[in-house]
Formats: structure tokens, sequence, C-alpha cells
């Protein structure tokens, strides 16, 4: 390399001397220059890159999340109140409007009418007003009775308004009740003359009237705490002042969420005055039920107490303050989804209804009757849910105890003592109740229900059967068939097993069977025809002692709707 410096260097100088040299206008001499060197050139390997670049992004950084899912299970409603046997819903070939009159008439003289109008459902408000009316004549049969007309009446007239005022949803009601009822019961001495068929029968006209007022937010959200307010007045009275009645109540529901868990405060009131020939009561209740409400997996479960301060002024109250305490455990999960759900409690509450209470037990009862609230505890546990998509069931079993349960009975002696009248005691009992239910509904608008149920009462002595006018055993099937929308029929089978009355043994209620059946033929939107039937076996039997029902009854009608 140094040799080829020098080489290049020396043809450099000898090429600029010349340069310089060469006149003006002259030739170039021409100069040999001679290289001599051991230098060879050479050219490197080329490597092929087989790699790829790695590139990363940097404009999206990845969030840290962390979801939570706590899946919520809807709880099957649980009936807290005594179990009463199921029922089929009224389904409707459609929708009634608000408008439609309703009319019918049947034998023993049973004429039947009801109406409606009101205004169909807008933004902010609606209101409907119904009216109904029932009543018969006679129809006990001749061997059972005493006298040729125990006549019956029914009247109901409600009013109701629903407005939207900012944030609430306002409703206010009034409604209007007229019964009369006759005390046509067979009397318990046989001295008297049962085939005096010639009087009519006592009879007692009750009337009641009475207003509500309910709000309830439109929204609410997690932060809310206020989700209804509730509060009704109703005045109860006879015709002849023998006894009033004034009841009140009053209910706020408060709840608040904390993540997942609910807690609620439910607080209710019922303030009753009943004057009477014997004297005037006067109760206040009050009731506060504090309990949390969660959903862990697929058990849900509520948690609670209930507290029941009951203060009490009647004549010959030995305790006119008592506190009630109860628990408030239920609790359900399924099992095998669809296919099995245990639900079980311990619950308990003050019922105190008062003699409007009474009357919807049995409207016959004495003037003569002081109220008394009814307590109540319940222990629960069973399970339901589907065999088949279209068959269901239900097993359950209920410890139920009651203290001052009202008690029915006819007092022994003649006519003239007992007018009729069925006497009310309060008792304290305990039933063990076992129940159990199919349902099978078909696409083509065929529904079934089936139940049985068993009951075993132990009176507070610890003797059984000394609970008058209850049945050890009841069961009835009953059916929903809805043809193309044309033709509806509903049907009603029940068997009611021997019921315990005061007496011997041979004065005990045999059991009966009961048979209804009703029939409805749409024959266009507006126009509707029907006839309803009860009894339609004819069996003589009583509901209570003394009081034997109607035989074969049929109401024909028809209901327009406009």
């Amino acid at each position: 390399m140094k040799y080829a410096k020098w080489v290049a260097l020396a043809t450099l100088v000898v090429v600029a001397a010349g340069a310089s040299a060469q006149p003006i206008g002259g030739s170039m001499g021409g100069v040999d220059i001679l290289v001599v060197d051991r230098y060879k050139a050479k050219v490197r390997e080329a490597v092929k890159i087989t790699g790829q670049p790695e590139v990363k992004d940097t404009t999206v950084q990845p969030l840290p999340v962390n979801i939570r899912v706590r899946p919520r299970f809807a709880a099957p409603k649980v009936q807290l109140e005594p179990i009463q046997p199921i029922s089929i819903g009224k389904t409707r070939l459609e929708r009634m409007p608000k408008n439609y009159l309703r009319m019918g008439v049947g034998n023993y003289g049973s004429p039947e009418l009801a109406f409606a109008v009101g205004a169909g459902r807008t933004t902010n408000a609606s209101w409907t007003v119904k009216a109904a009316h029932q009543s018969t004549v006679t129809g006990v049969p001749a061997d059972t009775r005493v006298f040729r007309d125990n006549a019956a009446q029914d009247n109901r007239i409600q009013a109701r308004w629903v407005q939207n005022v900012g944030s609430v949803r306002l409703s206010t009601g009034m409604e209007g009740h007229s019964q009369m009822v006759s005390f046509y019961g067979v009397p318990l001495d046989s001295a008297v003359n049962l085939k005096d068929t010639n009087t009519r029968a006592p009879q007692r006209w009750m009337h009641s009237a009475g207003v509500s007022v309910q709000l309830e937010p439109l929204r609410t959200g997690r932060r809310a705490v206020f989700y209804g307010l509730n509060t009704d007045y109703k005045f109860l009275y006879d015709a002849v002042g023998a006894t009033q009645e004034h009841r009140a109540q009053l209910g706020v529901d408060l709840r608040k969420r904390v993540q997942n868990v609910q807690l609620l405060f439910p607080i209710s009131a019922s303030a009753l005055q009943i004057s009477q020939v014997m004297g005037a009561t006067r109760l206040l209740a009050v009731d506060f039920s504090p309990s949390i409400a969660d959903t862990v997996g697929l058990f849900h479960f509520t948690a609670g107490f209930k507290v029941t301060p009951v203060f009490r002024q009647s004549p010959g109250t030995a305790v006119p303050t008592k506190l009630y305490g109860f628990p408030n455990l239920q609790a359900t999960v399924p099992l095998v989804k669809n296919v099995i759900n245990i639900y079980g409690g311990f619950v308990g509450s003050v019922n105190t209804a008062g003699w409007s209470g009474l009357l919807g037990q049995n409207p016959w009862i004495s003037e003569l009757t002081e109220y008394r609230e009814t307590a109540e505890t319940r222990l629960y546990a069973g399970f339901n849910g589907r065999i088949t998509g279209r068959l269901g069931y239900q097993l359950g079993l209920s410890l139920i105890s009651k203290t001052n349960a009202a008690q029915f009975y006819r007092n022994a002696g003649g006519f003239a003592q007992d007018s009729g009248r069925i006497f009310v005691e309060f008792v304290n009992w305990t039933n063990v109740q076992q129940r159990a239910e199919l349902s099978y509904q078909h696409p083509v608008g065929l529904e079934l229900r089936s139940f049985m149920e068993l009951n075993r009462y132990r009176g507070a002595g610890g003797t059984v059967g000394t609970i008058y006018h209850v049945p050890a055993y009841e069961a009835g099937v009953q059916g929903l068939f809805n043809l193309k929308g044309k033709v509806r029929l509903e049907t009603d089978l029940r068997w009611v097993g021997p019921r315990d009355v005061p007496g011997t043994a041979a004065d005990a209620l045999p059991s009966y069977v009961d048979w209804r059946m009703g029939v409805y033929y749409q024959y266009n939107k507006q126009l509707q025809a029907y006839i309803n039937g009860t009894n339609l076996l004819n069996s003589k039997y009583a509901l209570w002692q003394g009081y034997t029902v109607q035989g074969i009854r049929g109401v024909l009608g028809l209901a327009y709707k406009f």
C-alpha cells in the first residue's frame, strides 16, 4: 500500500509539471507510467437478512380492568299467609276495555249487574269507575231450611284516579260496599218446627265506605331510600247501629342498597276503634321489620326480624299493652335450574283486620263478638320446579301457630236464643300442614291444576279435633280451556273433608264435593255471552253448622264492551 501512495504522488507531480510547461497551442508529449504492486482487490460475501423487524405499538396502553359479576336469582314468591287452594287466573280472550256492561239472571231470583267506565291510560293520568250488584232470594233445599226466603245481596262501587305529579305517581281511590245477609241457619234445638217455612229469615245490612292514597316514585336510583307510601281509612257500620268500626292504616316503604345488599326498613301502623253493645275496643299496632336481602351465587335470602307493639283498650282487658316479636328469615336456592328449587322460612305477623276481617271469613257472626288481634308464626319448607316443560309441581310442609285465632260455633238451644247467629271465640292452636300441587299447560290453550292439603290441628289444651269448622283434608282440580279465542271454559272441582262442630260426633259436618263451571263465548270484539253454574252436583252440604248452601244454581248473561 505504501508503494502505491508514492507512485500516485509522483504521477500527479509529473502530470502537473507537464501541464504547466506546455505552451499554449502546443501538444502534450507522451508519458510512460509503470505501476508495480502486489495488491489484489477483494469483495466481501453478501449475507442475507432472514429475520423480521419487531414493531411495538406504543400508542395504546392496556387498562387494568377488574369485573366482578354477581348473578341475581329471581326468587320464587313464597306465600306467607295461610295457604289457600291454588287458583287459575281469569285468562281473558282479550284485554277488557275500560268501558263495559255485564248483565245476567239466574234461578232462585238471582240477578247480577256490573259496569265500568273510565279513560284510557295516558302519559300522566287515568281513571276508572266500577260498580257491581249480586243478589238471590232463596234456593236452600226445603228439607234443610226453616225459612222460605233466605235472601242475600251484595253491592259494590269503586273509583280510582292515577296522576303523575312531578317525580311521583299519586293514586287515590274510593269505595263503598253494602251487604245484606239472612240468618236462616237451622236451629240446633230439635223441638223447633223445622217445617215452618212461612216466615222470612231475620236480616242484617252492613255498610262500609273507604278512601285510600298511595305515593310511589317514578324512578328509583341506587341512592334512593323512599320507595312508597300508602294510607287508607275505612268506616263500617250496620243499619241498626249495633256495630261501628273505624280503621286507619299508614305504611312507608324505606330501602337502601349498599353494593349488592338491599337494606329494608318498612314501617306500618294500624289504628282501630270498634263500638258495640258490649262496649268499645280501641287498638293501635305498629310494625317495624328491618331486614337485609341479597343474592350470593344462586342462593337468595332475606334475614331480619319484626317487632309489633300493640296498645289495646277494651272491656275486661287484663294486659293493655303487649309486645310481639317475630323472625323474618326466608331463603330460596335452585338445585337444578327450572327443575328443583328449594325454599324455606320462619316468619310471623299480627293481624289487625278488625270486624271487617271477621265478616270476610263469616258474614253470619253475632254482633256480640269482641274483637282481638291475631298473632301468627309460620315455619315452612318445600321445593318446586318442573318435571317437563309443561308439567310443574310443588311440595310443602308448614308448622303454623296462632294466638287468638277466631273460631266459629253455634249455640246449642232454641232458635229464639241464638237467632241463627254464629258466635266467635278466640283460641290458640297449632297446625301441621302438608300440601302438594301439580300444574299442566298446553299450547293449545289448556291449563290444569290439582292440589291436596292435609291439616292436623292441635288446640291449646294439647287435644286433637277441638277446632271447629276446619277440614282435616281438602283436594281439588281446576281447569281452563281457551278454544281459538272464541270459547273459554273454566271448571273447579273440590273435595272437602269432614269438620268438627260443638256437640257429639254425630253432629260433625260430613265431607262434600262441590263442582263449578263457567262457559264464555266471544261473538265479536264487543259482545260476549256466558253461563255460570255452581253446585252442579246438587250436594246438600253446609259451609257452617246449620247453614246449608243453595242447590244447583245457574246464571246466564251478556257482556258488552265499548
